[in-house]
């Protein structure tokens, strides 16, 4: 198994910046990414172009407006949050670019997930009343036929990126709030796991179980294949492993900013936003 942890300069499997996607195909670069790997990284643009737009297209014919995130189906396609141009977008394997979901109260796409039923799910920073600010984040259904969102929890602060556990599951990190929660997106119901529940959210780098544990803007949840959970501590520079049952202890990193690779007690970090785990 290779851990992925992809920094600010770079956050995601698929690196969105500006208007623009790229592909890393390998290894760890000093500027995007530092995990076990001592191969360099390779970029290639999969879709876009350096202008800012919402069209489709192939290739570089296409136009995004801030892609922050992507989830890949069982298909091999990959669904895109197109934050600022408030869509999701569907890039197929050959680099056809299409609209998936674009409706006037569906605003700021950020994380973005599939159930292992094949699902589809979304957080947004606005609700569908198109409020925004920090309590108002918003889980959606997207049906991949129609392109419909459904709204199918509310008011789970700022969440910055979305995993899911289960078909029942889906665990996300909020970066207002400070904690890790889960959402059964079926019922609606949300389950507190790690970190504290306030209405303003209490910073710190403590590890521990449940609320006793602290968080500073925890980022990008991702799910080993044992069922224990990485999240990017961006404000400690760690990143923080926590069970299912929510007991907190630190995976790599500390509070100290840095860019060393070694093993998982010297690492250093900067900022880390996202996790991505490869099972192979």
């Amino acid at each position: 198994m290779k851990v992925d942890l992809r920094l600010s300069a770079g956050r995601f499997a698929l690196l969105g910046a500006s208007a623009l996607l790229s592909l890393t195909l390998a290894g760890c670069g000093g500027g995007g990414s530092n995990n076990s790997s001592s191969t360099a990284s390779t970029a290639i643009t999969f879709a876009g172009s350096g202008e800012s737009g919402s069209t489709n297209g192939t290739g570089a014919a296409a136009r995004f407006n801030n892609p922050v995130n992507v989830a890949v189906n069982a298909l091999g396609n990959v669904y895109v949050c197109d934050f600022d141009g408030n869509r999701i977008r569907r890039i197929s394997s050959t680099g056809v670019v299409t609209t998936v979901t674009s409706q006037s109260n569906f605003q700021r796409p950020f994380g973005i997930t599939f159930t292992p039923n094949g699902q589809l799910y979304v957080s947004t920073d606005a609700n569908d009343s198109l409020e925004r600010d920090a309590t108002t984040g918003t889980l959606w259904r997207v049906d991949l036929s129609s392109g419909v969102a459904t709204v199918v929890a509310r008011n789970l602060g700022r969440p910055r990126g979305l995993a899911a556990v289960s078909n029942t599951q889906i665990v996300l990190a909020d970066i207002t709030q400070h904690d890790v929660r889960i959402v059964n997106p079926l019922s609606g119901i949300i389950t507190p796991l790690a970190g504290p529940r306030t209405t303003r959210g209490i910073t710190g780098f403590v590890n521990g179980d449940g609320s006793a544990a602290r968080f500073n803007r925890p980022y990008g949840p991702a799910v080993l294949p044992n069922g224990n959970i990485l999240v990017a501590d961006q404000g400690n520079n760690s990143i923080r492993l926590i069970t299912p049952s929510g007991s907190v202890s630190t995976f790599s990193g500390s509070a100290t900013a840095g860019f060393r690779n070694g093993a998982l007690n010297q690492a250093l970090f900067n900022a880390p936003q996202d996790v991505e785990v490869d099972s192979r």
